[in-house]
């Protein structure tokens, strides 16, 4: 007889899917691991004649059959040898039995709940009939089916006047099949188990799916989990107009927009009219992200950003404009004009002038553009602007968009490069003027020394006429060396330098000097 993981394996089977699958699998399990020709699942009603299909080993989706069963509903345990009776039952089960000795086993367990009683029958050989607890197998069923709404659901199908009413809902999504069929929007029509009854073509096209692929399945099974709690919140609003996130076919989320209708509400339908909007919402949280990282732009950027109408308003204007302009953002948006930026009267026509494209033949921007800006307290800046025509931004209107860069930190570096290269300038002269009397002190020191000491020399009484000649000739030697140092100092075309006593330096006047008739 099979042990306790044998049963463990049967709960687990009758846990893991939804009721009709895991009734199936189960029971197919057990006719597997029993070796039988077949099981069985029935409903039985207290007083009923017939007992109601559940489930068998060998078809799935068979529910619901009428059985007449050969013993009473109070019967506990029963056997049954019958070979014809036998034949019967299996045969109005779709059983395929194929033994040569056939055995009936069964056991009906009570649903107090829902006054009826559930039997658990097995087909089997006469020997191993034995080999199987029905009573604990039977108690598990007994278990798993005593809270659920599967037998409700299956006692309503199986209902004279539930099937009238589904009968009388078919009829009234026929008489408004064209209407559906021909309309735009994606329909969806529910029972108040909401379970899809109906979807048109258009449903079947953004869906994926085909009509006979979701009747009788639930709805949440279209919706993301995460909407269903939405979902069946705005279907308890009456003309309820929503968004819900939906599964297709391909597994890709789509936004669906949903409009409940009271049209079939007398039915006992739920009417849905859906369209997709998936493409929408895409493009709307696109330029959400786009709008976002424009404002944090023009928040950040040190160029100053400013926008406005071109015969209106200013609608734009950034934190580095108000630094620029001194003026605070919410006394310059909707009060000032773009006009009002210069401080030269017809410096905004001629920028005007600039940017239209079709009178003046312009380029529909500025680049570039050198201007004197008007700062608070009548105060002006310098400033740089580009610019650029936003053609039509709103019916009939045009938009500028400036941009600024302040030029006062600029001006001011170079104001401050003149002052020091100028210094420089200065400092360099003087460093020249200074070489050039230590040149020129070197330079003719020599030959005014020697000049004067022939003079000297030339002054004595009694002078061998050789040595006054020697003398007359040195001077006048020196006094043309002199002669030709002065003419260098006056041809100097270049501060070139050599070095002197100690770390001074004087200039070279060799390398420093050209000859007028050198080229």
């Amino acid at each position: 007889m099979p042990g306790q993981p044998f049963y463990e394996q049967v709960m687990g089977l009758l846990l893991s899917k939804p009721m009709d699958e895991s009734l199936f699998e189960t029971l197919q399990y057990l006719e597997f691991s029993c070796q039988a020709g077949g099981f069985a699942l029935l409903l039985w009603q207290a007083e009923a004649t017939h007992a109601t299909l559940l489930a068998t080993s060998q078809l799935q989706n068979i529910q619901g059959l009428p059985i007449a069963m050969p013993f009473p509903s109070e019967a506990g345990t029963f056997t049954l040898d019958d070979p014809v009776e036998i034949a019967r039952l299996a045969t109005a089960m779709e059983l395929d039995l194929f033994m040569d000795e056939p055995h009936l086993e069964g056991i009906v367990s009570p649903l107090a709940a829902h006054n009826s009683s559930v039997a658990l029958l097995m087909f089997a050989e006469e020997p191993e009939a034995s080999q199987v607890d029905l009573l604990t197998l039977n108690r598990l069923f007994q278990l798993f089916l005593r809270d659920t709404y599967y037998l409700l659901q299956l006692r309503e199908r199986t209902n004279p006047t539930g099937n009238r009413k589904k009968n009388s809902q078919l009829s009234a999504i026929k008489g408004n099949r064209e209407l559906f069929d021909n309309s735009t929007d994606g329909i969806l029509v529910l029972d108040h188990h909401l379970k899809i009854v109906f979807i048109n073509r258009m449903a079947e096209n953004i869906l994926g799916y085909a009509q006979s692929a979701v009747v009788n399945r639930s709805v949440f099974d279209l919706i993301t989990p995460s909407n269903a709690e939405v979902f069946q919140e705005h279907l308890l609003e009456p003309d309820a107009n929503f968004e819900v996130e939906s599964i297709t076919l391909s597994c890709e989320t789509a936004v669906l927009r949903m409009t409940r209708s009271q049209l079939l509400s007398e039915q006992g339908l739920i009417v849905l009219s859906f369209w997709d909007v998936t493409e929408t919402r895409q493009v709307q949280k696109q330029l959400s992200y786009t709008s976002d990282f424009l404002t944090r732009l023009v928040r950040n950027s040190s160029v100053a950003i400013v926008a406005g109408d071109t015969e209106g308003p200013i609608f734009l204007f950034s934190p580095a404009a108000e630094k620029l302009f001194g003026f605070p953002s919410e006394g310059v948006l909707g009060k000032l004009a773009l006009a009002d930026m210069f401080t030269e009267l017809d410096a905004w026509e001629t920028i005007r002038n600039l940017l239209d494209v079709e009178e003046n033949g312009g380029g529909g921007r500025v680049d570039q553009l050198s201007v004197d800006v008007k700062m608070a307290g009548s105060h002006e800046a310098p400033a740089v602007m580009s610019a650029f025509l936003v053609p039509e931004y709103q019916p009939g209107r045009d938009a500028v968009v400036a941009f600024f860069t302040d030029l006062r930190d600029k001006k001011a570096m170079e104001a401050t490069i003149v002052e020091y290269q100028k210094k420089l300038e200065d400092t360099e002269k003087q460093a020249m003027l200074s070489s050039l009397a230590g040149t020129m002190a070197h330079e003719l020191n020599q030959p005014l020394m020697s000049i004067l000491g022939y003079t000297e020399l030339l002054q004595r009484p009694n002078l061998p006429p050789e040595k006054l000649e020697r003398g007359i000739r040195t001077i006048a030697q020196e006094a043309d060396r002199m002669a030709e140092i002065v003419k260098k100092i006056g041809n100097l075309t270049r501060y070139e330098t050599r070095n002197y006593v100690g770390a001074a330096t004087i200039i070279d006047l060799d390398k420093g000097s050209r000859s007028p008739d050198k080229p």
